[in-house]
């Protein structure tokens, strides 16, 4: 599963952006449980610029595009781009 691209759906249970690298970090669940999904300055830019404030998926039901990566011994998720995000509910 590492280094794979995958389909995710989950809720958005919390957001965090670092101020210095305006990178975004979403927790999301499922039904086998949570992972990061990591969203770059370059996405969040392009995500932001198609009408979509980012602390604005919190709470919500998203499908998400990505690649499966570890950090510091955590899978996480990095967003493919700015295509590959959309609000289910």
């Amino acid at each position: 599963m590492l280094d794979e691209e995958i389909t995710i759906e989950g809720v958005v249970d919390n957001i965090k952006e670092s101020p210095k690298s305006q990178t975004y970090f979403l927790e999301v669940s499922d039904n086998t449980g949570k992972i990061n999904v990591v969203i770059f300055k370059r996405n969040a830019k392009d995500i932001e610029n198609n009408n979509l404030n980012i602390f604005q998926l919190n709470k919500r039901r998203i499908k998400l595009l990505g690649t499966v990566t570890e950090y510091n011994g955590r899978m996480e998720l990095i967003l493919k781009d700015e295509k590959s995000i959309e609000i289910i509910a």
